[in-house]
């Protein structure tokens, strides 16, 4: 969220992304988005992607 406009949630509640899934987002109370702000590495690779986050974490580690 980080081109929106944060005056537009100054009267509701901000969601919160707890997950993704493909090229989609759900907030905590199950509603879906479709992650138009997520850029290319969403639209080529989308969410959810264990093999990829299993990758990554074991990069970290070892540049800790």
């Amino acid at each position: 969220m980080h081109f929106t406009r944060m005056s537009s949630y100054d009267s509701a509640e901000v969601p919160v992304i707890v997950r993704g899934e493909g090229a989609y987002v759900y907030d905590a109370q199950g509603n879906k988005y479709l992650d138009a702000l997520g850029g290319l590495f969403v639209s080529q690779l989308g969410h959810g992607r264990t093999d990829l986050a299993e990758v990554a974490a074991q990069q970290a580690s070892e540049l800790a």
